[in-house]
């Protein structure tokens, strides 16, 4: 599936329907995604026999949507893509444990598995693509495996907390971290019903 468009939508209402002031943070925040569904029979074959346009539609608040685009991976001092890009091809070489052999299948699988819009399953080059976008996150990896991260991702919930809200999220320099501020600037601005 391709995505035909990118849609990002938010409320402002400045009441909720008892009368109370809705804040920014609170408006309702939608991002809406046009692509086209293969379409089958539903028989055994799995036949694919054309598309239908679609949508794909992940509701959230304006301050919730406003801080996961803040912080993307790609912007923080943490996201280690040479160390990826290393791994993998000692995974490929001869000289590799057999454990460490799988990791670019096992990828790959999860990969095509996450029914991700963006790319096409059947494509390799959007799978290598996508493969080699990847990083590890060094903050979350620290006493453990590789965790290994989307660019476009953040900082999951469970290192976040009201004394680290933003995770273990450190910017790599001034300017990702004066963009991440202007994108979160920019959607509060739009729930309020500014441009």
């Amino acid at each position: 599936m391709k995505i035909s468009n990118d849609i990002l939508k938010i409320s402002t209402v400045p009441f909720d329907i008892k009368g109370n002031k809705i804040e920014p943070e609170a408006q309702t925040a939608k991002r809406i995604l046009s692509t086209h569904a293969p379409v089958d029979l539903g028989l055994k074959d799995g036949k694919h026999i054309g598309d239908i346009p679609s949508e794909v539609e992940y509701r959230t608040t304006a301050g919730e949507f406003a801080r996961n685009v803040r912080n993307p991976c790609f912007a923080c001092a943490h996201f280690n893509n040479g160390r990826f890009l290393r791994m993998l091809a000692h995974s490929e070489t001869p000289l590799a444990p057999p454990d460490e052999k799988i990791l670019k299948r096992e990828l790959v699988e999860k990969i095509v598995g996450s029914k991700n819009a963006v790319i096409d399953p059947q494509s390799e080059k959007d799978i290598e693509k996508v493969l080699k976008s990847l990083g590890i996150c060094e903050a979350l990896s620290s006493t453990k495996e590789p965790i290994f991260v989307f660019p476009e991702g953040g900082c999951p919930d469970d290192v976040r907390g009201p004394f680290q809200p933003q995770g273990f999220f450190k910017p790599k320099s001034r300017e990702h971290e004066r963009q991440g501020a202007k994108i979160y600037d920019k959607v509060l601005r739009l729930a309020q019903g500014n441009k």
